[in-house]
């Protein structure tokens, strides 16, 4: 029976997988930053049927599911293959090992390890392949159903995209796609928290801008740090789906500052209605069970780092053994329950639709008149004023600066790309101060006094 349904629905995941491949080539990866890295992904996905062969519910990924990531990781010049290839009969609940508590090692009834070597087409010893499964449900550690959205080894090759219990048994297109975004990532050796303690800082950091953190997986990166207010509306490139590019701020939530929010926008983190001048305290995290904004938290204080997700992303299909690969740990992710206490009390923080995000040209910039050495650009590195800015920002970006003074050492500034200047709160530019004839307004050549 498994091998008639495997040869029967065999064509769509190959005439599928050449859809996606002739998309990536021709609209995907820019030349100016294609790589030869490439990561290839084999999806099987679980189908419930009827006794007269009709689908009741499907967790086969769509091509436009499948486009999005392949798009997410052509903008980083990586070539992201997925074949979307068999067809399994549903079983409700993945079984782990009754004694171990194992998961993916596990062979019995009814479990991914017998799944695998009955569908799974890219056994050892070919390398650089992931094994995934669209599948319904799995046991949790108590041996029990959960809505977990997903499961994934940590630095392996084998990962799962869960949504059974979540809307129409299969979750939304965004749901399908950030869920797999998210357990990939586990696969690549990323957390829920960057490099942080996730029992210490929670599995939801707000200033890691990431698929990863429960902040955005399943509710978008860009909408959510829109509707928080860390991001200003319109005037950022965060993408819904994305891992973090580390460029946002640290926050000592024991100190921080309302009139330069996250470095973007200005804002109440304590909520009290006002802005106010100087350092306030309030944590950060957002309650797994009680909750859906830090608002309802108070302490203990943390300190809050983002972290470069991109730069440090991990393929070990190519290098790690077999025995390696059998042996990672594995990381269970939000579930039902924790998303909605999320969303209860968020008030009108839509989920996103999904679309495949196009790249960006350009970057965000943070400016800040402090260190005496030129910076990068991130905001634990700083630009120190708009010149340098300018002058090293790609076309296309958006430059943030702080409420503070910029005495600049020129008395004119050339913008000669597109790019967005704003800033969180006031800020006032000054012309060299060596020079006494500062013209008072802009010419009509583009040059910015």
């Amino acid at each position: 029976m498994h091998k008639q349904t495997k040869q029967a629905h065999k064509w769509h995941g190959a005439a599928f997988s050449g859809i996606v491949g002739i998309l990536l080539t021709l609209f995907i990866v820019p030349p100016a930053v294609l790589s030869q890295v490439t990561m290839n992904i084999e999806i099987d996905y679980m189908v419930k049927r009827d006794s007269l062969g009709n689908i009741l519910h499907s967790h086969r990924p769509t091509e436009a599911e499948v486009s999005a990531i392949v798009q997410m990781f052509g903008c980083q010049g990586i070539t992201l293959n997925i074949v979307v290839d068999d067809e399994i009969p549903e079983i409700e609940v993945l079984k782990r090992d009754p004694e171990t508590k194992e998961f993916f090692s596990y062979n019995g009834t009814d479990s991914f390890g017998a799944l695998k070597a009955t569908y799974y087409d890219h056994h050892w010893p070919q390398i650089g392949w992931h094994y995934c499964i669209f599948a319904h449900a799995y046991e949790n550690m108590n041996l029990q159903p959960t809505s977990s959205s997903g499961l994934g080894e940590f630095l392996g090759d084998d990962f799962i995209v869960t949504l059974g219990y979540w809307s129409g048994n299969t979750g939304t297109p965004f749901e399908k796609a950030a869920t797999l975004a998210h357990e990939f990532g586990h696969n690549l050796g990323l957390s829920h928290c960057g490099t942080m303690d996730c029992d210490e800082v929670g599995h939801n950091p707000v200033n890691v801008a990431s698929i990863m953190s429960y902040q955005y997986q399943v509710t978008g990166v860009r909408t959510n740090l829109e509707c928080f207010g860390l991001a200003p509306e319109y005037v950022n490139l965060f993408k819904d789906i994305d891992y973090s590019h580390g460029r946002m701020c640290t926050l000592d939530e024991s100190q921080l500052n309302e009139r330069y929010g996250a470095g973007m926008v200005k804002l109440d983190w304590n909520c009290n209605g006002v802005i106010q001048n100087g350092a306030v305290a309030q944590g950060l995290q957002i309650d797994r069970n009680y909750g859906s904004h830090w608002c309802y938290y108070a302490d203990p204080y943390q300190v809050l780092y983002d972290y470069n997700e991109w730069d440090n992303i991990l393929d070990m299909t190519k290098s790690a053994t077999r025995e390696e690969l059998d042996n990672r740990e594995e990381v269970s992710c939000i579930t039902y329950e924790e998303y909605l206490n999320y969303v209860t009390e968020r008030g009108p923080c839509p989920q996103p639709t999904l679309v495949t995000e196009p790249c960006n040209s350009g970057d965000m910039y943070y400016v800040m008149p402090f260190d005496i050495f030129w910076g990068s650009g991130t905001c634990s590195d700083p630009f120190t004023g708009l010149l340098e800015a300018q002058a090293n920002a790609l076309p296309g970006s958006i430059l943030y600066l702080g409420y503070f003074y910029y005495v600049e050492p020129t008395t004119k500034i050339v913008l000669n790309k597109p790019m967005v200047i704003t800033a969180t709160d006031r800020a006032v530019i000054y012309p060299s101060l060596k020079n006494k004839q500062i013209k008072r307004k802009p010419t009509d050549t583009g040059e910015k006094q």
